[in-house]
């Protein structure tokens, strides 16, 4: 079998691989998803493939390896503010008692600010696209500045590598 760093591409995959990590986290798939590494031995590349997997167990039984299996997230993108309004509303450049003026005059379940907590800013913001996309797009650059997709990525071909040189051995 081939060495990674061989492939022609290699740099092209460790970059793809680091763009579809980063839209697992964004996208917070709730069930797992796969990634499976293709090599053509004649050319000397390689190609990424994502599998979608609901069932958690891969029933592919063609020539690939299955380099990431992504866990599934059950967590929304607004647990990163931990229950916090400050930090939210900050993303949404309003104060909480702002925000919570905007829930009390377009809502007709809530008589005073006071009985407004988190969750349903939460709720009201789900509802609002452009809060959706302020938020969303803080999200991301959580999500960046927060993690290495260059080490994770060099951790998994770093994997992959060991799986190919297992299946090398002769038993």
């Amino acid at each position: 079998m081939t060495n990674l760093k061989d492939l022609i591409n290699y740099d092209d995959l460790f970059e793809e691989l680091k763009t579809i990590l980063l839209d697992f986290e964004i996208n917070r798939c709730t069930f797992q998803q796969d990634i499976y590494l293709y090599i053509d031995e004649e050319t000397k590349k390689g190609e990424l493939s994502v599998f979608e997997n609901p069932g958690g167990n891969s029933w592919l039984n063609d020539d690939h390896i299955t380099i990431y299996s992504g866990k599934p997230h059950y967590n929304s993108i607004f647990d990163i503010y931990d229950a916090d309004e400050r930090w939210l509303c900050e993303v949404l450049e309003k104060t909480p008692e702002e925000i919570k003026k905007e829930i009390l005059e377009e809502s007709p379940f809530f008589e005073e600010t006071n009985n407004i907590d988190f969750f349903n800013i939460v709720d009201y913001v789900k509802e609002n696209d452009n809060y959706m996309e302020l938020v969303e797009a803080d999200f991301k650059e959580y999500i960046i500045n927060n993690s290495d997709f260059d080490e994770i990525a060099e951790h998994i071909f770093d994997r992959a590598q060991a799986i190919i040189d297992l299946e090398d051995e002769d038993y």
